[in-house]
């Protein structure tokens, strides 16, 4: 336990910030929306990087930003996938 704590320790607040996002957006979505409400989340961590972070320079463009607020809907979808 204590190893794994030392690990989450190590994970930046933004990734954290991200995945955390990205958990609420797929908790809501997905369950309503199935695929759609997956590539919904998509376009949204998408439109953020893209244009918030990249266009309007407000802050950092990072492929690892999108990567962590997509991360939660592949674990959704495969909890509810398996769990079918």
């Amino acid at each position: 336990m204590t190893k794994l704590l030392a690990l989450l320790g190590k994970i930046p607040t933004d990734k954290l910030l991200h995945f955390f996002v990205g958990f609420v957006l797929s908790s809501i979505l997905i369950p309503l929306f199935n695929w759609s409400g997956f590539f919904m989340v998509v376009f949204v961590a998408a439109a953020k990087e893209v244009f918030f972070d990249y266009y309007l320079e407000k802050g950092k463009f990072e492929i690892a930003d999108f990567l962590w607020t997509i991360a939660p809907s592949v674990f959704i979808l495969l909890i509810l996938y398996f769990n079918k």
